[in-house]
Order: structure tokens, then C-alpha cells, then sequence
């Protein structure tokens, strides 16, 4: 499992670094889950987000998802407990009204998470549906709700074993972003 995470690891960073090298066009920014419905949570819960490509209207995307390490004593006993995830993607922009944008576009990724013995890898896909608003010539506002699908591999007792499989239609967090074109 080590092997294949490390694979991974690699191949996106490859994949980034090869394909950024080429953009002509940049953003860098933070994008932030709605904690419920449309209201968004507070600003440490915001991750970085990168968008790339040749034109303001195709552009590649990989974003980080909320990471955390934990670690507490409770009873004489200790917990901890980690959890990351990331997703690479491409997004598609159509312009509807001047400075008003139609975004969609497919996302793959997925978090990873270790609890003492237990750990789970999270693989989904999603595709994302939204609105963009152009704030400037150089800063961007998007809200997205995706479609997605994905399964769950859990490991107890150095087993790892499927234990869930979903597909959601806009059951997941809305997505707020705000880039700044570079």
C-alpha cells in the first residue's frame, strides 16, 4: 500500500510540475466547504487551490483538501488520528453574461486516513458544477456542487477490505473558491 501511495505522490507531481511549466495562463487561490448549505465555513478552513492552462477557458486544477493531525490523552490512554486528501482536475468555463461564467469539469482524487491500527483510502470522482464570477481583470469568485462517486478501503487487523461505495448527486459540500490570476 506504502508503494502504491508513493506512486501516486510521484506521478502528480510529474504531472503538475511538467504541465505547469507550459501555462501561459496562472491562478493561485483558496477554496473553502460550505459547512452547511451555502454558509461557509470560517478561514482555517480554506486550502490552497492552482489552476493552470493555455487560456482563461480550459484550465487544469489541483486543490488540496482539508489535512489535520490530532493527538489526545484521554484515560490513561493516547489517540491520534491524521487525514489528507487532494484533487487534480479540469475545469471548463462558458461565458453566459459579461464577467459571469458556466464552470464544469471533472475532478479525481481522494484523502487517505490513520487512526492508530485503522486506516482508509478514500478514491472518488467527482464533476463539478457551478458559477464564476470575474471580481477584477485579476481576481475570480466561484461556487461549485459536485457529482461524484467513490469507494472505501478500510484496514483493521492488516486487512484491507472495500467497505463502502457511494454516488452522490449534489450530496457533498458546496465549493467556494477566490483566485488571483498571475
Amino acid at each position: 500500500m506504502k508503494l502504491i501511495i508513493n506512486l501516486l505522490r510521484i506521478s502528480l507531481i510529474f504531472l503538475v510540475s511538467t504541465n505547469s511549466l507550459s501555462a501561459q495562463y496562472k491562478e493561485i487561490g483558496l477554496n473553502s466547504k460550505a459547512s452547511s448549505g451555502t454558509v461557509f465555513g470560517p478561514v482555517f478552513n480554506a486550502s490552497p487551490i492552482v489552476k493552470w492552462g493555455k487560456s482563461f477557458e480550459s484550465v487544469k486544477t489541483l486543490r488540496a483538501e482539508r489535512t489535520y493531525l490530532h493527538y489526545s490523552q484521554y484515560g490513561g490512554n493516547q489517540y491520534g488520528s491524521f487525514r489528507t486528501g487532494a484533487y487534480y482536475g479540469h475545469e471548463y468555463r462558458r461565458e453566459l453574461a459579461s464577467g459571469f461564467f458556466l464552470i464544469h469539469g471533472p475532478e479525481v482524487g481522494g484523502y487517505f486516513t490513520s487512526t492508530g491500527p485503522y486506516a482508509s483510502i478514500q478514491p472518488r470522482g467527482k464533476y463539478q458544477l457551478g458559477i464564476l464570477l470575474r471580481l477584477s481583470s485579476r481576481i475570480n469568485l466561484a461556487i461549485s456542487s459536485p457529482l461524484s462517486t467513490g469507494v472505501s478501503f478500510e484496514r483493521t487487523d492488516s486487512q484491507w477490505n472495500q467497505t463502502l461505495f457511494t454516488f452522490d448527486v449534489f450530496n457533498e459540500m458546496n465549493s467556494l473558491s477566490m483566485t488571483y490570476i498571475l
